[in-house]
């Protein structure tokens, strides 16, 4: 959403970046991975990426070794606003040294590990008609970006199907995002304002 908002609906931020290492670094050879095909992300990505690592491949396909690294990690931030709203509200009144985000988010998330689930919980969601946007918008950069870097069918009715079927993923995931508020804030003026068990534990951190 902030990639089109701010960059433009022109090109998917994935497309700008290889173009941008193209012309950056001319003849350079640049590959797009598919974060998103079946299969474990780590073994995928040594398998189909990294140059002569095929024993290290065979190793990953029969499960030796460690557990795969977590890929693409989601941070959220929604506890950090939180805090830097009570901060400014005045309620987080620890003397200097002023506790570090870090140190307040984990302290916050022990106490309160599901905040969404708690009574009366409020968002700040995009408008209908911005989500329609940007869903338009979204599907339109996949299947550019699969045109381009990656082989679709060339069979005519086959590649009709196949970007259907690409498509109805895409819908379904973003409704799922919709239901889980991906494209929501919480209203931290309101919880700090509303939810009396959170506002006293600001002012009581230490």
């Amino acid at each position: 959403y902030n990639w089109v908002k701010f960059w433009g609906s022109q090109h998917h931020p994935t497309d700008w970046t290889a173009r941008f290492f193209k012309l950056s670094f001319p003849g350079i050879r640049v590959s797009v991975y598919n974060l998103h095909q079946e299969g474990e992300i780590f073994s995928n990505f040594v398998c189909q990426t990294v140059p002569g690592a095929k024993n290290f491949c065979d190793a990953l396909r029969r499960g030796e070794g460690e557990p795969a690294p977590s890929m693409n990690p989601t941070v959220p931030f929604e506890h950090d606003i939180l805090a830097a709203a009570a901060h400014a509200a005045g309620l987080i009144t620890t003397k200097a040294p002023v506790p570090k985000r870090e140190y307040v988010r984990k302290k916050f998330l022990d106490a309160f590990p599901d905040v969404p689930s708690r009574p009366g919980m409020k968002y700040h969601c995009l408008a209908e008609d911005v989500l329609e946007k940007l869903l338009a918008t979204s599907i339109q950069y996949e299947k550019t970006v699969y045109v381009k870097y990656f082989s679709p069918p060339q069979e005519a009715e086959e590649r009709t199907r196949f970007f259907k079927d690409l498509e109805l993923e895409q819908r379904n995931s973003f409704e799922e995002y919709i239901r889980e508020k991906k494209f929501c804030n919480w209203d931290v003026d309101y919880i700090l304002e509303h939810d009396l068990e959170i506002r006293n534990w600001f002012k009581n951190l230490k």
